[in-house]
């Protein structure tokens, strides 16, 4: 019986675990995403641009590699249309 408790309290927390990490996954996405934006409108404007002044985690380099990740994904898109 006490087994049981354990196991059901352990699947509990994994699937807690799971959902919490999906809730982070979809936010950080669209933090990502966010930050691109702005980057890159600082970019044509000739402005340096600080993330962290914005509240976000990424660096300039992490924030360039999805731009360049996400430019590559609609050019293959573009290519195989």
């Amino acid at each position: 019986m006490y087994e049981r408790r354990l196991s059901l309290r352990f699947k509990d927390t994994l699937k807690q675990l799971r959902e919490l990490q999906a809730e982070r996954l979809t936010r950080e996405c669209s933090d990502m995403f966010a930050a691109a934006r702005i980057l890159q409108m600082h970019k044509n404007k000739k402005v340096p641009y600080n993330p962290v002044d914005d509240g976000f985690v990424f660096s300039n380099a992490d924030i360039e590699t999805y731009i360049q990740r996400r430019d590559r994904k609609e050019q293959a898109y573009a290519a195989t249309r």
